[in-house]
């Protein structure tokens, strides 16, 4: 049952009613994710939000010069787990067990950027900007395959460091088998 039957549902559920019932609930319940990723409005996406957020999480962490908060590290580990099981409804491949140092689609050069615009609105930041980077890249790498995925799939709008990325850095595979299947 897929989108086809979905629509015959529809259409015996308004045409003579309760035959179609049945129908139409297992057609929305097998298609049900589909209806939730897509927002209506083109410029709006879950997939980009949270991206900025789990982004700012991890800039916080490691990058901007303040307290330790373990808020900021439980955001990035309920978002990314959150991110892993929706990519899980869609098969979604991605390493379970990521390791610091594995790449991401954040340049240098990107994280550089933001570095520099930090410091120009006056924020604190730590004194090992090489360590920053290290340290982001190694937050990031847990969500970074999976949050890609989620926005070629969902057609995310664009945005700086979600979406379509650099050619070299190829998208994940969407609807393959997992590399590993624990997380």
């Amino acid at each position: 049952m897929g989108v086809v039957s979905l629509f015959v549902g529809i259409l015996i559920v308004v045409g003579t009613g309760k035959p179609g019932l049945r129908i139409l609930r297992k057609a929305i319940h097998r298609c049900r994710p589909w209806f939730f990723f897509r927002s209506p409005q083109p410029d709006h996406s879950w997939v980009t939000s949270a991206g900025a957020i789990l982004d700012t999480a991890s800039l916080m962490q490691s990058t901007i010069d303040t307290p330790d908060d373990p808020q900021a590290a439980l955001c990035i580990r309920a978002g990314y787990l959150a991110l892993r099981r929706i990519g899980d409804i869609f098969s979604i491949s991605y390493d379970s067990t990521p390791q610091r140092g594995d790449p991401v689609s954040i340049t240098r050069i990107e994280f550089d950027q933001v570095v520099a615009d930090l410091r120009s609105t006056g924020i604190p930041l730590k004194a090992d900007l090489e360590l920053a980077w290290l340290d982001f890249c190694g937050w990031r790498v847990n969500y970074d395959w999976v949050l890609l995925a989620l926005a070629n799939l969902t057609m995310a709008p664009a945005s700086p460091w979600t979406g379509s990325r650099d050619p070299d850095y190829h998208l994940p595979r969407l609807l393959w088998a997992r590399k590993n299947s624990g997380s």
